[in-house]
C-alpha cells in the first residue's frame, strides 16, 4: 500500500498520506487527477500549491488571479493534499500583496516576534505542549514588546499524517504572526501561502503595513 494512514476527506478535501518508498511514484498519478477534476493539490511540507490550468495566473493579471484562485479555494472547491510530493509547483508567494490582504482579512491580531515551545509532556492521548509567541512588535492588537503569547497544544504520538498539528515545528520561527481568536483563546492563524500557522516572513513586513494603512484608509 502507498498510503501511510486512511485518507482523511468530505465532501470538499481528501488527504492523502503518501509512504516515502512510493512518493515518487504516487504524486504524479493524483496531480494527473487533480487536473482532470479541476483540483487544487497542495504540499503542507513545503507550502506549495499545485493549480489545475484554469486557476494558472494569465500574463498581466498575476494579483488578480491568485486572488481570485484563493477566493474560490476558500469559498469551497474540492482540494487534494498530500504529504510527499516533488517536483515543480506553482507556488503562492507569501510576500504578495492579495496573499497578504486575504489573510488579514481573517486576522484579529498581528505581532511580530518568536514562537517558542516551552514543553511538551507525555499523557495517554499524545504530547500535551506549551509555547509563547514573545512579541517584538504589534501591528494590529494592544500587545507590549516583551509580552509572550502564551498556546497549549496537542501531538500524537510517533508519525502523524496531519503536518499541521505539529505546531513544536514552528520552535524558535520568528516572523510575523496572524493571529484569530476562539472564544477567549488566541490561535495562530496563517494565509494561502501558509495555512499551517507558519507566520509571514519579516521581510513582508512592509507589504503588510501597506495593506493595513490602505484598509485604515491611508
Amino acid at each position: 500500500m502507498p498510503w501511510s494512514c486512511a485518507h482523511d476527506r468530505s465532501g470538499l478535501h481528501v488527504l492523502m498520506a503518501i509512504t516515502w518508498n512510493r512518493c515518487a511514484e504516487i504524486p504524479p498519478v493524483v496531480l494527473e487527477l487533480g487536473v482532470k477534476h479541476g483540483l487544487v493539490c497542495y504540499d503542507p511540507q513545503e507550502s506549495k500549491v499545485y493549480l489545475p490550468p484554469h486557476f494558472k495566473p494569465k500574463a498581466g493579471s498575476r494579483f488578480r488571479s491568485w486572488f481570485n484562485g484563493i477566493r474560490m479555494l476558500i469559498g469551497g472547491i474540492g482540494i487534494i493534499a498530500v504529504t510527499a510530493l516533488f517536483g515543480s509547483a506553482q507556488e503562492l508567494d507569501p510576500h504578495g500583496t492579495a496573499i497578504i490582504a486575504d489573510g488579514l482579512s481573517r486576522a484579529e491580531g498581528i505581532v511580530v516576534g518568536r514562537f517558542d515551545r516551552d514543553w511538551c509532556l507525555p499523557w495517554f492521548d499524545g504530547w500535551h505542549c506549551s509555547g509563547a509567541i514573545h512579541v517584538e512588535e504589534t501591528l494590529r492588537g494592544e500587545w507590549k514588546p516583551t509580552d509572550a503569547l502564551a498556546f497549549r497544544w496537542k501531538e500524537r504520538y510517533g508519525n502523524s499524517c496531519l503536518i499541521c498539528e505539529k505546531v513544536s515545528r514552528l520552535h524558535r520561527r520568528s516572523g510575523i504572526w496572524l493571529l484569530t481568536k476562539k472564544g477567549i483563546v488566541w490561535e495562530i492563524g496563517g494565509t494561502a501561502a501558509t495555512p499551517c500557522g507558519d507566520p509571514l516572513p519579516m521581510d513582508s513586513r512592509d507589504a503588510v503595513m501597506l495593506v493595513l494603512r490602505q484598509r485604515a484608509g491611508g
